[in-house]
């Protein structure tokens, strides 16, 4: 989508091998009903018709190039350095827009936040999906547990200029990274808005079981670099909830015997 002024919304896209969830991509782009906005995608040199994908949507893209790149982050890294939108999001190859409404369902709530983030739609499978909703208010705790859904989560360009694109040392986590920063160290504004925008397809790198331990470790890593005394504070205070949480069972459990209404054991 070619523009003569500034979008107000830049789609950043990552594709590797993955045509038909790239031409899903592309086409729930397409048809948004809204059109201030541009789409750039960048193909990590595929082999398979990922190409002729990009071929056949090129006229409707601001950008679309295929050549080699160093993973996931350095590839939306480009995107990041080639965007001009005001709003960043980045949907990448297999997820994409629940309707053609989606963008102007956005538009109006871009202005102000640095970040905007809607609840997602997760595809499970071809018979299964749900939504996932995310909290009004953003903490360390949730980010220690949790992240920000990328599909459905607008970012104001400013917050890479001011703060750096992603970190490509990180293979799977870097945009949790990032989220973790801009509201716990650098107080981002942000806004929740309580509608699924972006189906999710629950096939992604970090969605694969495999990929659970190197997830972890990552973001361990990134807990103990950054917030040392805070995460030391933190988990003492999660171990704490839990000796009590058994306590208050074991309890319950004899206060229920000793009247009776649980049988002894």
């Amino acid at each position: 989508m070619m523009q003569t002024s500034s979008p107000q919304i830049s789609i950043i896209t990552i594709n590797r091998n993955q045509a038909t969830g790239l031409a899903r991509t592309l086409e729930s782009v397409a048809c948004q009903t809204y059109r201030n906005f541009e789409h750039l995608v960048l193909d990590g040199a595929s082999t398979d018709d990922s190409t002729a994908v990009l071929e056949h949507y090129r006229p409707q893209l601001a950008h679309a190039v295929s050549e080699p790149d160093h993973g996931i982050y350095d590839a939306m890294n480009k995107g990041i350095a080639r965007a001009r939108g005001n709003h960043l999001l980045f949907l990448n190859s297999g997820d994409y827009l629940r309707n053609p409404e989606a963008l102007a369902l956005a538009a109006p709530h871009l202005d102000g936040p640095d970040l905007v983030y809607f609840d997602l739609e997760v595809s499970e499978s071809a018979c299964h999906s749900r939504i996932e909703s995310f909290p009004d208010t953003l903490d360390y705790g949730y980010f220690a547990r949790h992240s920000l859904p990328h599909p459905s989560t607008f970012i104001a360009a400013s917050l890479f200029q001011r703060y750096g694109p992603y970190d490509t040392s990180l293979r799977i986590v870097s945009d949790w990274k990032a989220f973790l920063l801009w509201v716990c160290k650098h107080n981002c504004t942000y806004r929740h808005v309580p509608k699924p925008l972006t189906i999710y397809s629950f096939d992604g790198v970090s969605s694969r079981s495999e990929s659970a331990p190197i997830l972890q470790a990552e973001r361990l890593r990134v807990l103990e670099g950054e917030f040392p005394a805070v995460h030391r504070t933190y988990l003492q205070s999660e171990a704490t909830a839990r000796r009590i949480s058994r306590i208050r069972q074991r309890w319950f459990i004899r206060a229920l015997c000793k009247t009776g209404l649980l049988e002894a054991f």
